[in-house]
């Protein structure tokens, strides 16, 4: 009866054998996870998109080219464009644009100019800012006193001087082939840097450095010719008379207002069209004579004739 038993007991195990092998124990083979064991999921392994910032057009007179990269084609600049990091933009003998990154920083491109945004990063409370000028002039301007520790707004030449805004309005001119740099600041105060050496510009002081050999020369008082090349500017931004007086005391913001829509500080000139009236009805040609005392290189005399040299100065 034993022997029996056991023969039973065999054949059993060799058909569970059998089944297994021929699929029909898949459901014992299925692992089985303990209730208290945590699912695994996928995780994301992307880095976050980091924040694209832009330069706003926002005024344009004349000729005005952008393009979004050194590889693609000029085509005519529009306001209300938006042009990112690596855009080029260049101008006639007529032509000059008025770009802003916020409501209170704000870049210029002068005629018979070529210029690229080389940098757009930081943040929108600490903006970096690079403007690379490949020929003729840009112009910056910050409508606080100072910028926010660690920001950045400068203009730089391909050969690494760089001409820093700290606060107000500073011009740069740039010729590639004599490789001289002009640094002029009309307000506030700026830096030119070349490597490791810092010249700090006080307002209605300008000097000119030539390619990279040390030490930057000394700075001057900003000539007539200079304050002509400011006043220039504005007025044909604004198509209006100004004197360089307004353009010290006000900016060349009150020329070509930011947008009311734009984030990253106060818009310090309230209702834009009011400033751009304000500067239309400086008629009186007694107020042109005031110009001379922005720096009293006697500049202001000669404040019609800025307009008619905005082509020479950049040459």
């Amino acid at each position: 009866m034993k022997r029996k038993f056991y023969i039973v007991i065999s054949v059993f195990a060799i058909s569970m054998l059998l089944l297994a092998a021929c699929g029909g124990g898949e459901a014992t083979t299925a692992p089985v996870q303990d209730a208290g064991e945590p699912t695994t999921q996928t995780q994301s392994t992307e880095a976050p998109v980091a924040e694209q910032f832009v330069l706003h057009v926002t005024n344009i007179k004349g000729l005005v080219e952008v393009r979004a990269s050194a590889n693609d084609e000029y085509a005519p600049a529009e306001v209300g464009q938006e042009l990112g990091e690596g855009a080029q933009i260049r101008t006639g003998a007529d032509g000059i644009v008025a770009l802003y990154r916020d409501a209170i920083t704000m870049v210029i491109i002068d005629v018979n100019s070529e210029a690229q945004i080389k940098t757009l990063g930081g943040t929108v409370e600490v903006p970096i800012t690079i403007i690379s000028v490949l020929t003729g002039a840009a112009a910056l301007e910050h409508h606080a006193e100072k910028l926010p520790e660690g920001a950045v707004l400068s203009i730089e030449t391909p050969e690494g001087n760089t001409g820093q805004i700290l606060g107000s309005t500073v011009r740069v001119q740039y010729n590639p082939e004599t490789k001289l740099m002009t640094a002029t600041c009309l307000t506030g105060t700026c830096n030119f840097v070349r490597g490791d050496q810092t010249l700090t510009l006080q307002a209605g002081q300008a000097v000119d450095i030539e390619g990279l050999q040390p030490p930057p020369g000394s700075p001057e008082e900003m000539s007539t010719d200079q304050a002509n090349q400011f006043l220039a500017m504005g007025t044909q931004l604004c198509g209006c008379q100004i004197t360089i007086g307004e353009i010290r005391d006000g900016g060349l913001e009150q020329t070509s207002p930011p947008p009311a829509n734009l984030e990253g500080g106060e818009n310090t000139s309230g209702d834009g069209s009011e400033n751009s009236n304000d500067a239309t009805n400086t008629n009186d040609s007694d107020n042109s004579n005031d110009s001379g005392n922005t720096n009293d290189s006697g500049g202001g005399d000669d404040s019609s004739g800025g307009s008619d040299d905005s082509g020479g100065g950049d040459g």
